[in-house]
C-alpha cells in the first residue's frame, strides 16, 4: 500500500510539473506573455533605475536603462500591431511612467561606448565598420520606435 501511495504521488507530481511546464511552454513559444514580461520589466526598472540613481551608481543604471530600452523596444514594436486604445489603462500608466522616466533621464551613450569597446576589440577594419554600420541602424531603429511610442502617449488623452 505504501508503495502504490509512493508511486501515485510521484506521477500526480510528476504530471502536475509536466502540465505546467508544457503550459508555460507553449505560452512562450506564442508569445502571449512577453506584453506581460515587458510591463513588469518596465515596472521594476523605471523603480530601481531612480533608486540608484539616488545613491548615483552609474554601471547599473547603464545597465538597467538598456533593460528598460529593451523592454519598450518590445512594447513599441507591439504599439504598431495594436493601437493605443486597445491596451489597458494600467499599463498604459505603466508606458507613461517609463516615458516620463525617458524625458527626465533621456538615453545615454553608455550603451554606444559599450558598443564601440566591442567594436575596438573586432579583427580587421572591414569587421570593425560592418559592427559600427549595424549598431547605428540598430540605435536609429530603436530611438524611432521609442520616439513614436512616446508621441502616441502623449497624443492619448486621459483616461
Amino acid at each position: 500500500m505504501r508503495l502504490l501511495l509512493l508511486v501515485f504521488s510521484a506521477f500526480l507530481i510528476g504530471g502536475t510539473g509536466g502540465i505546467v511546464a508544457t503550459s508555460w511552454a507553449c505560452v512562450r513559444l506564442l508569445g502571449r506573455d512577453i506584453h506581460a514580461e515587458a510591463l513588469a520589466g518596465t515596472t521594476k526598472t523605471v523603480s530601481l533605475l531612480k533608486f540608484i540613481r539616488s545613491v548615483n551608481s552609474d554601471q547599473a543604471v547603464a545597465s538597467l536603462e538598456q533593460d528598460l530600452d529593451s523592454h519598450l523596444l518590445i512594447l513599441g514594436l507591439e504599439l504598431r500591431e495594436k493601437p493605443l486604445s486597445g491596451w489597458d489603462p494600467g499599463h498604459l500608466r505603466i508606458l507613461k511612467k517609463a516615458k516620463d522616466y525617458r524625458t527626465q533621464f533621456p538615453r545615454t551613450n553608455a550603451l554606444r561606448r559599450t558598443f564601440e569597446a566591442a567594436v575596438e576589440a573586432a579583427p580587421g577594419s572591414v569587421a570593425r565598420a560592418e559592427m559600427a554600420k549595424n549598431y547605428a541602424k540598430a540605435d536609429a531603429e530603436m530611438q524611432a520606435v521609442l520616439t513614436e511610442m512616446f508621441r502616441l502617449l502623449d497624443a492619448q488623452a486621459p483616461r
